[in-house]
């Protein structure tokens, strides 16, 4: 990990010999995520305030995920049929069949992918917060 801690420390993103929590913050504060420093002494507002930052931030990263379910559940199946009877005037039985399923073969796991590392991410940063508020 020294040759990761230094790119870090070179960028920087995280202190000169960072421990894993600075790893993770630097990480997440690169990204855009509001990385919270308050404690269960700190004032209420400031407690407030970056729980309201986290899940403005967590109902972000969700967006992607929805709209990939959205999109796969009415775009998707419209694109199949123009496919499908676009194929089947054209005359081509076999091509009405495989190339709607090969395209979503290629189309659904990116989309989905894409939208779930986002979520992840959005977890990831959810779990540090709560971890450094409550520690």
């Amino acid at each position: 990990m020294l040759p990761f801690a230094d790119a870090l420390y070179t960028f920087g993103v995280a202190p000169e010999n960072p421990s894993f929590t600075d790893v993770m913050d630097g990480l997440l504060s690169a990204a855009g995520f509001p990385v919270s420093d308050v404690t269960l002494s700190s004032s209420p507002t400031d407690i407030i305030n970056d729980i309201s930052a986290t899940l403005s931030y967590d109902y972000s990263s969700l967006l992607p995920i929805a709209d990939a379910i959205n999109a796969a559940l009415t775009s998707l199946p419209a694109y199949d049929a123009n496919i499908f009877t676009d194929q089947l005037d054209a005359g081509s039985l076999l091509g009405a069949i495989l190339d709607p399923s090969s395209a979503n073969t290629a189309l659904v796991p990116y989309d989905l992918l894409l939208g779930a590392a986002d979520a992840l991410f959005g977890t990831l940063g959810t779990a540090v917060n709560l971890t450094e508020l409550f520690s």
